[in-house]
């Protein structure tokens, strides 16, 4: 244990005596065994619920669990293969001997470069053989590229399927060919005495190497008989190439593997596409030169669906018009092909002007739609126009789910909250009628002899379970981090409250280990988002935040929602609100005894980090501490930075709705009065700010240069290797643990001893005595 040296008041050695005995009784929660925890990462537990991947003959199923291993600095993902049989045979006669557990069919340690950060693993894109016999999976190594391995589920080992220079980004199984995606480093632009600069972003003049993505920056190619090779285009006989979106590949195969669709960036953009209404109001698709757009981002350019035929290189278009994701029209962007081939279903496209009525180009220009093809002759009939509401409106919603279910042939779609009920559309008719939620057809029927799951809630961790049928209970079969048991977690509860004007916020409290009713704890808030059914480790994202290491070492955590106000006003009022939802938090917290509001600290990661800003600029007194991570401030610095930094300048589009308009322009007063830059002269607050790539660290020099200039306390941190969120052990440890040990220097009076933190400590009393001047100096 970590000896603690103290300078605070009274209140404080009581709250250290009961912190100091309940350590003596417990295992302490720290970052280090957040980092170690095992976590189910494939496919995608948060997003879909699911974590198995069975086998066709349902013979075996497979897990993911992913940790940090923080002396080395690597992740390591494990690949867990289980007996269905044996798990089976334990649901029915739990008391009856003991469940077999799971054997390692690979584990790989590798590490993470790339974003986004959050749910980094080594191990993903897992597909079976038709004969049950082998797995098919992504693998990351030590020199962060993937490579397509085979596991023989008989023998328990692994082999390399691809060439070990290739970095594989996707893959695919079908009719004996794996087609697969090899991504490709950005192009550089070589340096020369003169430049011609214009149009070119900011960061392309700095750093011609520095890019994290580019336009089909993927080469496709097939691996077939125990061969590789790669796929030219039957007309140019140059590679063909693939876009990705977010990291995301669509590459998805014929069922006799000789087709192939895929999405492909458009940098030659048709002048026409450009009348296509975006969803929202920072997004526009803009007919730059080609030059231009090849510089962009991959989610920058323009997409289209094209069908690429293996044996011959040939590649056609499928419908001439972009998807829709491009234009920010959320929801899945999916193909499914018919189990004969003759026909695929392709949804989240837009759909081509020409040719058509007034009427139906003016739906068309600002419609998604889900169409039923034919990739032979490239006819095509609509399925259905996917509904949402404006994404301006205060309580958006869009399809969340697309499933195609071949064997009623209908189409299956679900929205988020607040939209319609499930709705099935049949794919045979040239205007199909509509299917009630209530008739829909379920494409979810179970084939495996048992469900598996993965359980938890905000105060359980995560462990897998089985049963058998709806009437039996869930048994527990596996528990990835047994240590939790001898570990005495924060409480975590729903926490609700109303701002002043009465609008309705949530959030997650999470209380201090041995929790005294008498007490009033110091308070950490986090400015984000929240989940309200997962187990409570971290913060919403793992940058900056350490919920239970802080609940641990006697600090309530408030993981806070924001007011809700009308999407269009989201940038302009949106960080007034959320201080408003802040100060209702803490007089709530307050009046129910539950903390001590001269101590209470807040962090900022990414979008939160302006609400945070906006707070400590008009609220000085209101947090004894605060925290930005990687995150717009809305300043000078990050709207320069900004600049053609995208063909259509969209982040460039957010400070004008922030402040009205163009804020070098007509909105110039209003960028004086509201921009935290010109009112960091206010701030009382010691701020750390948080910082990773030459990117980030222009946005945020701007606050710490800012403070710094004005003799405010103020701490910068830079991570230059790091993910925006954090996912490297290193990183993980440096950004959780630092706001550990800051929030517990500001609001608890601690200093860690250890040796190794001595430079930090004598900075930060440094900036104590700074602000005890100006303190001074005010009254």
């Amino acid at each position: 244990m970590h000896r603690y040296k103290f300078w605070a008041p009274a209140i404080f050695v009581a709250v250290a005596v009961l912190h100091v005995s309940a350590q003596a009784q417990q295992q302490h929660f720290t970052v280090k065994d957040s980092i170690a925890m095992q976590r189910f990462t494939e496919p995608d537990p948060e997003a879909s619920g699911r974590v198995t991947s069975f086998s066709p003959d349902e013979k075996f199923f497979v897990v993911v669990t992913t940790r940090g291993l923080l002396k080395e600095n690597l992740i390591e993902s494990t690949l867990w293969l289980f007996d269905s049989q044996a798990v089976k045979k334990f649901a029915v006669h739990p008391n009856i001997g003991r469940l077999a557990l799971p054997r390692i069919l690979a584990r790989f340690k590798g590490v993470n470069q790339t974003e986004p950060g959050d749910g980094a693993a080594m191990v993903r894109s897992l597909r079976w053989s038709q004969d049950s016999r082998d797995l098919y999976f992504l693998g990351r190594d030590s020199t962060a590229y993937w490579h397509l391995y085979r596991a023989s589920i008989s023998t328990k080992k692994s082999f390399r399927v691809t060439p070990p220079g290739q970095n594989i980004a996707s893959f695919e199984l079908g009719g004996g060919r794996i087609p697969y995606s090899v991504a490709l480093p950005c192009p550089t632009y070589p340096r020369s005495r003169v430049i011609v600069g214009t149009g070119m972003a900011m960061h392309t003049l700095l750093d011609e190497t520095g890019r994290i993505s580019c336009p089909n920056g993927q080469e496709l190619w097939v691996s077939e008989r125990g061969q590789v090779h790669q796929i030219l285009d039957a007309s140019t006989r140059k590679p063909e190439r693939i876009n990705s979106y977010y990291g995301k590949t669509l590459l998805v195969t014929s069922p006799n593997g000789r087709y192939v669709v895929v999405a492909r960036a458009v940098t030659d953009v048709p002048k026409g596409w450009e009348r296509y209404e975006p969803a929202s109001a920072t997004r526009k698709i803009v007919a730059s030169s080609p030059k231009l757009l090849q510089q962009a981002l991959d989610t920058d350019v323009p997409e289209e669906m094209v069908l690429v035929n293996l044996e011959t290189g040939a590649v056609v278009p499928l419908i001439d018009a972009p998807l829709g994701r491009g234009l920010q029209f959320l929801g899945p962007t999916e193909v499914s092909w018919s189990p004969e081939g003759e026909s695929v279903v392709l949804t989240g496209l837009m759909l081509p002007l020409d040719g058509v009525a007034e009427s139906k180009q003016k739906e068309r220009l600002s419609t998604a739609y889900a169409v039923l093809c034919n990739p032979q002759t490239r006819s095509w009939t609509v399925i259905t126009a996917l509904k949402r509401n404006h994404l301006n409106e205060l309580h958006s919603w869009f399809p969340e789910t697309i499933q195609t279910d071949w064997t009623h042939r209908v189409l299956n779609v679900r929205y988020t909250a607040q939209g319609p009920g499930p709705e099935t559309y049949p794919l045979d008719r040239d205007h199909p009628m509509f299917i009630a939620s209530s008739e829909a057809h379920s494409s979810e029927t179970p084939t495996n002899p048992i469900e598996v799951v993965v359980r938890q809630d905000l105060n359980t961790p995560p462990a897998l379970f089985v049963r058998l049928d709806a009437s039996t209970d869930y048994k527990q079969i596996w528990d990835p981090n047994p240590n939790f048991k001898s570990i005495d977690f924060g409480h975590a509860e729903v926490f609700l409250w109303r701002d002043a004007e009465g609008r309705e916020v949530h959030g997650i409290l999470i209380k201090p280990t041995n929790f005294q009713a008498n007490l009033r704890y110091p308070l950490v808030i986090e400015a984000r988002s929240y989940r309200h059914d997962l187990f409570i480790v971290d913060g919403t994202y793992a940058t900056a935040v350490a919920a239970q290491a802080m609940a641990n070492d006697g600090l309530m955590v408030l993981q806070a929602g924001e007011p809700a106000v009308p999407k269009n006003d989201a940038l302009k009022k949106g960080t007034a609100a959320a201080l408003e939802g802040y100060e209702a938090a803490i007089e709530k917290l307050t009046g129910e005894g539950l903390i001590d509001p001269r101590r209470v600290g807040i962090i900022g990661f990414s979008r939160t980090c302006d609400n945070v800003m906006y707070a400590v600029t008009r609220k000085p007194d209101l947090f004894a501490a605060a925290t930005i991570a990687n995150g717009f401030t809305y300043g000078v610095m990050g709207y320069l930075e900004s600049v053609d930094a995208s063909p259509n300048n969209a982040v460039l589009n957010q400070w004008a709705l922030h402040y009205g308009g163009n804020p070098l322009g007509k909105a110039l007063e209003a960028f004086k009065q509201e921009s935290e830059l010109f009112n960091l002269y206010r701030v009382r607050t010691p701020v750390r700010v948080e910082t990773r790539s030459p990117e980030w660290m222009l946005t945020d020099w701007e606050t710490y240069a800012g403070l710094r200039a004005l003799h405010k306390p103020v701490d910068l941190i830079a991570l230059p290797y790091a993910t925006h969120v954090v996912s490297m052990p290193a990183d993980v440890f440096a950004s959780q643990q630092g706001d550990v040990d800051w929030f517990r220097f500001w609001l608890q009076g601690y200093k860690d001893l250890d040796t190794e933190k001595k430079d930090q400590y004598e900075r930060w009393e440094q900036l104590k005595e700074m602000q005890n001047r100006e303190t001074s100096s005010v009254r």
